[in-house]
Parts: C-alpha cells; sequence; structure tokens
C-alpha cells in the first residue's frame, strides 16, 4: 500500500496514504508488481482464488459467459498456470484468432511453447534460459540472441 512517486540518485519518495516519505539508498533494486484494470476486477467475470485475473476455459472463453474471451495478463487458464509475459499473451492472441476466423470451437485448448527467457546483464552480456533443446547461453553471444 505505499507507492514509489519520485526515483533521484540517491533518495526515493513513497506516499502511503496521505503520508510521504524520502528514504535514502545506495543501490537501489526496484520489482514492481502488476495490478489489474478496475474493469477486469470489479465488471463479475469469475475469477482465480487472489480474485486477480479472469477465469478462463482451455479455448481463452471466460467460465460461466458465452463468446466472450480473455488472454494475457488479464486471464488465467483454469488449472494452468502460465507466466504473465508478452510471449504468452502473443501465442494465445494468434490461437484466439484462428479459432474467431475460423468460427468453429477449436478443438485443442492452448498449450503455451516456451521460446526461453532473456534478460539483459549489462554491457553486451545478457542470460537466456530455458532454451528448447538447450539449458542456458550466458554471455556476448547471448546478447546477440
Amino acid at each position: 500500500e505505499t507507492f514509489v512517486t519520485k526515483v533521484e540518485s540517491n533518495t526515493v519518495c513513497v506516499k502511503k496514504g496521505d503520508k510521504e516519505e524520502t528514504i535514502r539508498y545506495g543501490t537501489l533494486v526496484w520489482c514492481a508488481g502488476i495490478k489489474p484494470h478496475k474493469f477486469v476486477t470489479e465488471f463479475g467475470f469469475q475469477m482465480n482464488e487472489r480474485g486477480t485475473q479472469i477465469l478462463v476455459d482451455g479455448h481463452l472463453q471466460v467460465k460461466g459467459e458465452k463468446d466472450i474471451f480473455a488472454l494475457g495478463d488479464c486471464a488465467t487458464i483454469e488449472d494452468y498456470w502460465l507466466p504473465q509475459t508478452a510471449q504468452v499473451a502473443n501465442q494465445q492472441g494468434q490461437y484466439l484468432a484462428k479459432i474467431l476466423n475460423t468460427k468453429k470451437p477449436a478443438s485443442p485448448d492452448f498449450v503455451f511453447q516456451s521460446k526461453g527467457m532473456m534478460a539483459y546483464l549489462g554491457g553486451y552480456n545478457a542470460l537466456m534460459a530455458k532454451l528448447p533443446g538447450m539449458d542456458k547461453l550466458t554471455g556476448f553471444i547471448a546478447f546477440l540472441g
């Protein structure tokens, strides 16, 4: 319930309710969470147990609804957890486009095919992990990936 309002070279300003505070730091590591849009949480769709994502079936159709679909960060497939990444949302979008363009119910459920994960480490260094056929790749070669 505390929000960052400003970051400077050695201080971070935060606000909780009406109270504002400035905190000095040497190294700042920021890991911001994602919060669903009010439309997602207040529309009245069936939600996951935390109330943060719309519950959908394997065809990305909103549970308990007809002809309403949800994908990406705002949705979760019941009993099939997926990371909230652009890679997942892109594949879901392609899957749903095929369903809507053929106007037939999809026979197989959506299955995410990971193409791996990448983290830029600075300079000309990166780390790639969970690659198809390879555990990890590091350094300049990963940076070129």
